[in-house]
């Protein structure tokens, strides 16, 4: 099986990629966005790769606990490299599903499940839920604390990336949320969605609805990993302006997902 991990950026897909990376039959990477490009000659395909390698290249992609960053990025840099070699010696017309799947279980030996935690892909879920072969969690968090966290973020430690530059203001980040929750709730019976909320207050329910979507034992999940402090914390991180803008736009979209 080939598991797609997304969500809106600051909605908890790192939690829940490394809840899924800590079961013994799944193995994932991180924002490799190894499946961005599919249906594309070989060649676009690496160069895409390596574009968006060099892009981040101080985020890793594998990010296994209990080892230094340093390490990490050594390790990301050389899966990179080996999956780009099993790419580029099968000589693929065109790069499907079923070759990168090959691929990560050449490089993830005796895993059943095998994937990518990739926030952009929610963006495609018109495109993803078509195809054969691949399961898809969504997770969606209140906008409120999205927007807040977004936005420390961008002040903090991404300020200046372009990568985020597009979306800097309270406004641009709730029509970005509600436009990912809409795809959420358009493709729901296709995806399986998680509430973060629900995640880190009710762990255990959670990790139930994870393993009869991924038919693997909940108990296998890491609950070490989860904790709550996060939840509501808009409170004291939004000025009133900028929750008054969140409201406006996604307030509706909220209620109706059980926000209050």
């Amino acid at each position: 099986m080939v598991l797609m991990v997304t969500g809106h950026p600051r909605s908890g897909t790192r939690l829940l990629y490394r809840i899924c990376d800590s079961h013994p039959d799944i193995s994932l990477t991180t924002e490799f966005g190894c499946f961005r490009s599919l249906g594309v000659p070989l060649p676009l395909y690496i160069l895409g790769i390596l574009g968006r390698c060099w892009a981040t290249r101080n985020a890793p992609i594998l990010a296994p606990p209990g080892i230094s960053r340093r390490s990490q990025l050594l390790r990301s840099y050389q899966f990179e490299a080996r999956f780009l070699a099993l790419l580029y010696r099968s000589r693929l017309p065109l790069v499907t599903v079923s070759d990168i799947e090959s691929a990560l279980r050449h490089l993830f030996p005796g895993k059943r499940i095998v994937g990518d935690k990739f926030t952009d892909y929610i963006f495609s879920l018109n495109q993803f839920t078509e195809l054969e072969g691949i399961s898809i969690i969504v997770i969606y968090r209140d906008c409120r604390d999205v927007t807040a966290s977004y936005l420390e973020r961008i002040r903090t430690d991404w300020r200046g990336a372009p990568v985020v530059s597009a979306f800097n203001t309270p406004q641009k980040i709730a029509e970005r949320w509600l436009s990912a929750v809409s795809l959420m709730t358009r493709y729901k019976h296709k995806v399986c969605s998680i509430r973060y909320e629900d995640l880190v207050q009710c762990p255990e329910r959670e990790f139930e609805k994870l393993g009869q979507w991924l038919e693997v034992d909940p108990n296998g999940f890491s609950r070490k990993l989860v904790h709550n402090s996060s939840v509501g914390s808009y409170g004291h991180r939004l000025s009133d302006e900028e929750l008054s803008i969140v409201m406006q736009i996604a307030g509706p979209r909220m209620e109706e997902l059980g926000y209050k």
